[in-house]
């Protein structure tokens, strides 16, 4: 009996042992789903994008190539800010990149073709002043002249400069730019007659002015005119000699009519186009 009880302890024994040296040798379990995912993710995590979907790497690339481009502007003289703390005022000072310029000829010469200049005398200038333009057409008067519906103008400075003065225009072929006897340039609208020459303003640098403007506006069905404005009798702009006087009612309308026909006896301008 004492012989079956030792042996049943040492087999036990043996037993024990045994299973115990197989859990020692088992591997390790395997990460949890989770954790996986969360290590692959680490792995292959995308770089941070800005708002507009771009990587600080793209945008400092992009940026890089932006100061490139300005320095290269900068030194070709194609920068967009090359005219300072003023802004051109016409097509010609965008196309030569000045705001002034030593002479008409350099004005002309910086036109492009399709373009065109002409010359008038106008009240008030020393010298006469220079017309450009870049809408040219051809009249239907039968003299196949070129005139325009709108021009600007140039004029020798005090400084010996030839500036910009002011522009004029049309909202019709049938009523191109002109300029009267007396040296007033006209722009006439359907419903607006205005003139323009230099005025005298006490200086020795006087600058274009209005000499008058007029204008009819309509009731929405069309039934009733009202006409409104001021002229004036001439060019001088001092305070003690400006002599403008609005206007309107019955005033204005004959002032409006009897510009319409100073317009019709003025001289279309005639302009020569760059080829």
């Amino acid at each position: 009996m004492k012989k079956l009880v030792v042996m049943m302890v040492i087999c036990g024994a043996v037993l024990f042992a045994a299973c115990g040296k197989k859990e020692a040798e088992a591997p390790a379990p395997a990460p949890v789903a989770e954790d996986a995912d969360n290590v692959v993710a680490e792995e292959t995590e995308a770089p941070e994008e800005d708002a507009e979907g771009e990587t600080d790497e793209e945008v400092a690339t992009e940026e890089g190539a932006e100061e490139e481009d300005a320095d290269a502007a900068e030194e070709n003289g194609d920068d967009d800010d090359w005219y300072g703390d003023s802004y051109p005022a016409s097509f010609v000072e965008e196309q030569a990149r000045k705001l002034e310029f030593d002479s008409f000829d350099e004005v002309i010469e910086n036109l492009e073709p399709g373009q065109g200049y002409a010359y008038a005398d106008v009240k008030g200038a020393k010298d006469k002043v220079l017309l450009i333009s870049e809408d040219i057409f051809e009249g239907d008067d039968g003299t196949n002249a070129n005139y325009s519906m709108s021009a600007c103008t140039y004029y020798m400075n005090n400084k010996g400069k030839v500036v910009y003065g002011t522009i004029c225009g049309t909202d019709s072929t049938g009523t191109p730019v002109a300029v009267s006897d007396d040296g007033e340039i006209f722009s006439a609208y359907h419903d607006e007659i205005e003139t323009t020459c230099i005025g005298d303003n006490g200086t020795d640098n006087p600058g274009f002015m209005i000499m008058k403007s007029l204008m009819v506006s309509y009731s929405d069905d069309g039934a009733t005119e009202e006409y409104s404005g001021f002229v004036r009798t001439n060019n001088d702009v001092t305070e003690e000699g400006d002599d403008c006087k609005f206007v309107e009612g019955d005033e204005a309308k004959a002032a409006f009519e009897k510009g319409f026909e100073e317009y019709e006896a003025a001289t279309p301008i005639v302009f020569t186009v760059v080829e």
